[in-house]
């Protein structure tokens, strides 16, 4: 008996939905828009995966207008956008006009995912744009929470509506310091979604939302990160040479492509900066200079540069490869340093540690949480000697530098 096939119809929305998923992850936004006008003629009704690759491709440009219009349209249909379709369009709107304007689409978008049954906005989108006279300064008003006895164990450090920050210390991941978090809590605080997570070797503080995964709070956070809302600081110590003056600021913006493998049956993966890698963009100031105790010079293998480092996009391994790769790899860093070939392979761990995140709640307050640096690290610090650099007082040495990896001598992976 032959195998059935496809109805025409069938076969005209498979393909076109397959030609929509490639216009999203290669940003051909005008040609995502033209095939799903396409469908609407053939009668073909797009579903929440037509409209996430065609926002995914709109994300990559300033089309504002386009996003809205894509996020009216999906409402019209009673389709109710989750996180990542409203951090696209917030994302949008940030670049192109402001963050006021993103917020004022997430704060409506709220009112859909706290009562999901109503997927309407009670008046246009286009018309919410924010008064230039309206500035919300109120102070926050979250609660912060006391530190535990233990330095070993993680533990959250403040909450706010619909988020708890946690502070994880290395050697766990980020899943397991949320459960062990979570089971420390009050029996009506049952979930926490992780929306963001550090990497094993990394200490520091991280959010997770206080809710199920399609809960109001996981969509409003992960909205907020898919966005490029969230502002996350880390703190790091590089080796291999000045980045510049106390002060001096740069950017990389070489792209990242992850590869994962297995490794005596253990999945694993290695991130590389490749041509046809996904953008990446990472900020530095430098905060100190140090070298080895003992040396009367400073010579590029025994400096090291303390830096103020923020990702504003969230690649695997992204501060640790970006650095490397220009030549600046991170002290303790086993995968992507100079191991033992480090001037300073003494140290107990990967130097990195996020010091700070700040977003906003789901009642629209700010929400800043900080974690200090671990005693272990600011030991390190402590038995280097400080090295006297200028400050980078003019206005023309606090410039931002961008630096490509291509600019530097290819680091080997």
């Amino acid at each position: 008996m032959p195998a059935a096939r496809a109805a025409p119809d069938e076969l005209t929305y498979l393909a076109t939905m397959r030609t929509i998923s490639v216009c999203g992850k290669n940003g051909q936004w005008q040609l995502a828009l033209g095939l799903l006008g396409h469908m609407r003629q053939l009668r073909l009704k797009p579903t929440e995966v037509t409209y996430s690759a065609v926002l995914s491709a709109i994300e990559k440009s300033n089309a504002w207008e386009a996003a809205l219009a894509v996020l009216e349209e999906m409402l019209q249909m009673q389709l109710v956008p989750n996180g990542l379709n409203a951090g696209a369009v917030a994302g949008v709107l940030q670049r192109a006009l402001s963050v006021d304007s993103a917020y004022i689409i997430l704060d409506k978008l709220l009112g859909l995912w706290v009562q999901p049954e109503k997927p309407q906005l009670t008046s246009g989108i286009v018309g919410l744009l924010p008064d230039e006279n309206d500035n919300n300064n109120n102070d926050n008003d979250n609660n912060n929470i006391n530190e535990p006895a233990e330095p070993d164990l993680a533990y959250a450090v403040k909450t706010g509506a619909g988020v708890m920050a946690i502070v994880k210390p290395i050697g766990m991941t980020t899943e397991a310091a949320t459960k062990q978090v979570l089971s420390t809590l009050p029996q009506e605080a049952s979930a926490l979604h992780v929306v963001s997570r550090l990497d094993h070797p990394t200490s520091g503080v991280f959010v997770a939302a206080l809710g199920l995964p399609g809960s109001a709070a996981a969509n409003w956070l992960e909205a907020q990160f898919s966005g490029r809302l969230v502002q996350k600081e880390y703190v790091c110590l590089c080796e291999g040479g000045s980045l510049g003056p106390v002060g001096s600021r740069g950017d990389i913006a070489s792209p990242l492509r992850t590869l994962d493998f297995s490794e005596a049956g253990v999945l694993s993966s290695r991130t590389e900066v490749s041509p046809s890698g996904r953008e990446a963009l990472t900020e530095y100031e430098v905060l100190a200079g140090y070298r080895l105790p003992g040396t009367d010079h400073v010579a590029p293998d025994s400096e090291f540069v303390l830096l103020k480092v923020r990702p504003l996009t969230g690649r695997t391994h992204q501060i640790r490869v970006h650095l490397a790769s220009i030549g600046r790899p991170l002290v303790g860093d086993l995968t992507y340093g100079a191991k033992k070939a480090s001037a300073l392979a003494s140290c107990p761990r990967l130097f990195l540690h996020c010091g700070r995140v700040a977003l906003r709640t789901m009642d629209g307050q700010p929400f800043v949480a900080e974690a200090e640096l671990p005693p272990e690290l600011s030991e390190v610090l402590v038995n280097l000697q400080p090295v006297t650099i200028q400050n980078a007082n003019s206005e023309a040495n606090l410039q931002p530098v961008r630096i490509q990896a291509d600019q530097y001598l290819e680091v080997g992976y």
